[in-house]
């Protein structure tokens, strides 16, 4: 749509994915559903009652299909308009026949992506966020994402920034007050109620950010990267860890010369992309090179890596000082610079203990550095859960039922934004200009469940946010 206000345009689209199913929907919204509704099915159905009804060709009056149709006046629709769901039977082909019937009718056109929700939106039907959400609801990739994307289409962070910006315009009415009436000297004490109220907000705009950085690394999906010199059992762990034979492994270096994502899930609901890579080492075959580029490449996107190396024997170097100069000649520099380099946590995995009679252990906290070490056995399938434990621990997935609500990192610095301008140093605390940063942090909290339709560069927000959507949505 080229202008934010809702077009007077009825819109039409099949809502359900393509492909063969025993049902699929085509839905309409707009002020022409009426005429569609008497033009196909030969009445205006009973508002919110499911009708067996037959749909008849526009031109000859056939009847095409049968189904269950519903319609919804507005306002009580999940546009806000006029809207008809009509379930036919679900091949695409009569289904496509079926929506370019519709679309024959004056006034109608094939909706956009997203539009449906986006009509919601402008019609206040849902906020913002919810409609964000509503699309990562449909795109997530495991039970915990569909569980609490729905709760935010629900509006539970949206009633949270809500109560924020509430509480903030009862700190405003309460400095307006001191301003108005300081010479009368009617509250000593206002003021420093003043500062304990604002300081309970700014906690819980921190709380908010804490909770959202721990589920934002779960919406946007977590990435674990094996890595290691070729031929020190990485395609074995990768294989052990998603519990199936995916990375094909022989006795010669080199072999995984491309990664291999597969998906590890953890606690029965959290989705960890797991890749096993390319072994690092200087080589002149051009297929590894390449395979080597994209290892470097994807430790810059990782999360966590799970550095495997073959058989050193750390008990013996327990006296040096600094425990990264161990590694420093056992592996190539390029990996021993990203273990003393990289700020990105790092499981060190030391594989094949069964050849060093090595017991299974975990070193907490061995390294100066955000760096534990496991010894394991991939051949005899022991220390694997360990690996788990202490991917668990850096990642802090242990208190997952503590998130609320899944958010982008957009939302997240929009919070960021809102407490920084309230987090003001006490030695510069000015209650004369107080009000205008609460308006300031009111103005970005209010961004994240809505959008002022009168600035020039709204529609091309709106645009970009429903535009992931599917037709039909």
């Amino acid at each position: 749509m080229n202008n934010i206000l809702i077009d007077s345009e009825t819109i039409a689209a099949i809502s359900t994915p393509y492909g063969k199913g025993g049902i699929g929907i085509i839905r309409i919204s707009g002020d022409e559903v009426e005429y569609i509704s008497n033009k196909f099915f030969k009445k205006i159905p009973i508002i919110r009652k499911a009708e067996y009804l037959s749909f008849h060709d526009y031109k000859n009056n056939e009847i095409l299909d049968k189904g269950i149709v519903i319609f919804f006046k507005k306002p009580n629709s999940f546009t806000g308009e006029n809207l008809l769901e009509f379930q036919c039977h679900g091949n695409p082909h009569m289904m496509s026949y079926i929506l370019d019937n519709i679309l024959l009718c004056p006034n109608v056109r094939l909706a956009y992506p997203g539009e449906f929700t986006k009509r919601a939106y402008l019609n206040n039907k849902l906020d913002l966020f919810q409609s964000e959400s509503i699309i990562n609801l449909i795109n997530s990739n495991s039970l915990l994402e569909s569980r609490l994307y729905s709760k935010s289409v629900q509006g539970i962070f949206s009633n949270e920034i809500k109560n924020l910006i509430k509480k903030l315009d009862e700190i405003k009415i309460l400095i307006e007050t001191f301003i108005d009436f300081s010479y009368e000297n009617i509250d000593i004490n206002l003021n420093l109620k003043i500062k304990f109220l604002l300081k309970n907000i700014i906690n819980k705009i921190n709380n908010l950010i804490l909770n959202s950085e721990k589920s934002y690394l779960i919406s946007k999906g977590i990435i674990i990267s094996i890595i290691g010199e070729p031929n020190v059992g990485k395609s074995s762990l990768f294989n052990l860890l998603i519990n199936k034979d995916r990375s094909i492994i022989t006795s010669i270096p080199g072999t995984t010369r491309d990664s291999i994502n597969e998906i590890l899930v953890l606690n029965n609901s959290i989705n960890i992309n797991l890749f096993d890579t390319a072994g690092i080492h200087n080589t002149d075959d051009i297929i590894e090179k390449l395979g080597i580029k994209k290892t470097k490449e994807l430790i810059n996107k990782s999360d966590l890596l799970i550095l495997v190396i073959d058989n050193i024997d750390i008990r013996n170097n327990l006296l040096i000082k600094n425990k990264l100069n161990i590694l420093k000649n056992k592996v190539n520099k390029y990996i021993f610079n990203i273990i003393n380099n990289t700020c990105i946590p790092i499981i060190i995995v030391k594989n094949k203990c069964d050849l060093s009679k090595d017991d299974i252990k975990i070193y907490d906290n061995y390294f100066e550095k955000n760096i534990s070490l496991i010894t394991i056995s991939a051949k005899l399938n022991t220390g694997i859960n360990l690996i788990i434990k202490n991917i668990e621990q850096i990642l802090k997935l242990n208190n997952i039922n503590e998130i609320k609500f899944l958010i982008s990192k957009r939302h997240i610095d929009i919070l960021k934004k809102s407490f920084n301008i309230l987090n003001i140093d006490e030695n510069k605390f000015d209650i004369s200009i107080l009000s205008d940063n609460i308006s300031l942090s009111q103005k970005e909290l209010l961004s994240l469940i809505n959008i002022n339709k009168n600035t020039h560069n709204s529609e091309k927000i709106l645009s970009e946010i429903f535009s992931k959507f599917c037709i039909g949505k």
